[in-house]
């Protein structure tokens, strides 16, 4: 389906592997996975993403400082922020950025199967690519 470069960063290790599994099933081949602070510099260091899932909440690592490394390393990400709780407040910060970025989305937790392939494939056409 794609051959474009796919980040999952989450701390839950069964989030990332049921996340990275379904990709690889929909048949996206480049599909990388990171849990921590190490491997996420490792990862975006190391290769250009075209689309980024970014857990927000992550215990030794700020979602914000993913997203600013992230934009800076690869500046035509698309973005997809997973957040375990959103309340007013966060939903009107996450909206007020979401308004003046086309590239940064994000799917609130748990989401469904079907939420998590319509937003990648969202990513990937409005990106150019399939």
């Amino acid at each position: 389906m794609s051959d474009k470069n796919i980040l999952i960063i989450d701390n839950s290790p069964d989030i990332l592997m049921g996340m990275q599994k379904m990709l690889i099933r929909e048949g996206y081949k480049n599909v990388d996975a990171a849990s921590n602070k190490t491997e996420v510099n490792i990862r975006i260091k190391s290769k250009k993403y075209d689309l980024v899932f970014v857990d927000m909440i992550m215990p030794e690592v700020n979602g914000v400082d993913i997203i600013r490394e992230i934009l800076k390393l690869s500046p035509g990400a698309y973005l997809v922020l997973t957040i375990d709780t959103i309340n007013q407040p966060l939903r009107d910060k996450l909206g007020s950025l979401i308004k003046y970025s086309h590239n940064i989305h994000y799917l609130e937790k748990p989401f469904t199967l079907e939420e998590f392939l319509r937003i990648t494939q969202n990513a990937m056409q409005n990106r150019g690519f399939k």
